[in-house]
């Protein structure tokens, strides 16, 4: 007989966000860390006799990290003259869509520790670009770099405003181990490590500065047998 069990979870993350080096536009390659929250759904699929269960969800995650570019292009001898750009913070709100393999290493009558691994699609559903242009540059009369002449990429929305799967999507692993408790007949609560790392980009990266994300995360839920 199989079971089905559906998860609610909810976590803090921890990001390790890695921009490229970018020569054009004058930057280096760099990491910053990161703090994010998260909230999702996951259910899986067991047979009653063994430990090995499969399954699937939609994990909901808030990312927020600094940036810190800033340039003036163009030049005095130009017509326009000289414009400035500059990005502060990114923050980005995804929607995870894992599929994984759950093995319960070690049980009893209330307890279980687990095993957790699998593959995910990671998506930008929403984005906020925060510019800190710095206002020293307005009685110098330079205005602000239009798009067109930026020097990084264009800075598209997420799925929600527009924005194509290419621009705002990738490919992650994932593995965490966690402990579960029986708390009932059919509901239990489980707290959970998990380590997603990136491993393919259908572009080059996420942004206007192409980053790159690897997340830790701790997260604690309840468990409940529908069937």
């Amino acid at each position: 007989e199989f079971n089905i069990h559906i998860s609610m979870l909810g976590g803090v993350d921890y990001n390790r966000v890695m921009t490229p080096e970018n020569l054009r536009a004058g930057i280096n390659a760099f990491e910053r860390y990161s703090a994010g929250y998260r909230g999702g759904l996951l259910l899986d699929l067991g047979r009653q006799d063994i430990r090995l269960h499969l399954g699937g969800g939609l994990i909901y995650t808030a990312k927020k990290y600094e940036v810190g570019y800033k340039r003036i292009n163009g030049s005095l001898l130009r017509r326009n003259g000289l414009t400035a750009e500059s990005i502060s913070d990114i923050e980005l709100n995804m929607l995870n869509v894992p599929v994984f393999a759950r093995w319960d290493v070690w049980q009893n009558k209330r307890w279980s520790l687990f095993a957790q691994g699998g593959l995910a699609v990671q998506m930008t559903l929403q984005t906020n670009y925060y510019a800190a242009y710095p206002d020293y540059f307005e009685p110098l009369g330079v205005n602000r770099t239009p798009s067109r002449y930026s020097l990084v990429k264009d800075r598209n929305g997420g799925l929600l405003e527009g924005g194509n799967l290419k621009e705002n999507g990738f490919f992650s692993s994932h593995f965490g181990l966690g402990a579960e408790r029986q708390m009932a007949e059919r509901w239990s609560m489980f707290f959970q490590s998990r380590y997603e790392h990136s491993i393919g980009y259908l572009s080059a990266g996420l942004g206007p500065t192409e980053d790159r994300l690897n997340t830790f995360s701790l997260e604690t839920g309840i468990r409940v047998r529908l069937k």
